[in-house]
């Protein structure tokens, strides 16, 4: 699959080898507007620039505060899809201020604004969070709980899942215990075997047409192993896609 790296914040700037090996690379460093929320003009100037790169393809979108740009790919889909999100935040929370695009929100927007995604599977937040959800998308979305993925009552909930359209990755690596890699979000209590567990299940159902992984550390505060393990964990997942 065809690989874009957007760079928000400089994290992939010195992994040449992951630079290397994608066939875009998206400097937005510069880009006002981007940090957690996207203003409307961002916004604008970010879907132009993505109707550039070609539909699918997996994307490397920086930390977890440019989640948002799932909710842009996916608006450039030609096609309906079931859409897979394993997060540690349900990302529906609407905006604090302003009706804006944010990476809390951005889920909620998705389900609002992009008829395509016809099937929506959530997996992480804890359940207090995803009681939370508004009754609005609730009847929308199919879940498993982290404390779901802590008792091991996942695989069987997983396995009444049934993907009717091609799917769609959206992945933020905080779900992940500190322990598989660091990110600058609180953190779920995933293991890495789960989340390849979860992924190749999916994936068997059929056809991938995108994928999205976020959830990259701070690279002002990260410590160099700490960046070297999230590109580790990177290539890892990518392989469930590029090895096919």
């Amino acid at each position: 699959m065809r690989r874009t790296i957007l760079d928000f914040t400089g994290i992939y700037r010195n992994q040449e080898t992951l630079r290397a090996e994608a066939q875009e690379y998206l400097d937005l460093s510069r880009m006002q507007g981007t940090d957690c929320y996207c203003d409307p003009e961002t916004e604008k100037k970010l879907r132009e620039m993505l109707r550039k790169v070609p539909e699918g393809g997996i994307h490397l979108m920086d930390s977890g505060n440019y989640h948002y740009m799932s909710k842009l790919f996916l608006g450039e889909l030609a096609r309906d899809v079931s859409l897979v999100v394993l997060d540690h935040h349900t990302d529906m929370q609407p905006p604090a201020l302003l009706p804006i695009l944010s990476c809390g929100s951005w889920l909620a927007d998705t389900l609002r604004d992009v008829p395509g995604v016809r099937q929506t599977f959530l997996i992480g937040p804890p359940l207090e969070a995803l009681e939370q959800i508004s009754m609005e998308y609730r009847g929308r979305v199919s879940w498993i709980s982290m404390e779901e993925l802590e008792d091991g009552s996942w695989k069987k909930k997983l396995s009444g899942f049934h993907a009717d359209f091609p799917v769609y990755f959206s992945v933020d690596k905080d779900v992940f215990s500190p322990q598989v890699c660091s990110t600058n979000w609180d953190q779920g209590t995933m293991r890495l075997e789960e989340m390849t567990g979860i992924l190749g299940w999916f994936r068997s159902q059929g056809e991938t047409t995108g994928v999205d992984l976020c959830g990259e550390p701070d690279p002002v505060r990260a410590k160099e192993r700490e960046i070297a393990r999230s590109m580790d964990v990177n290539r890892i997942l990518m392989s469930f896609w590029l090895d096919k």
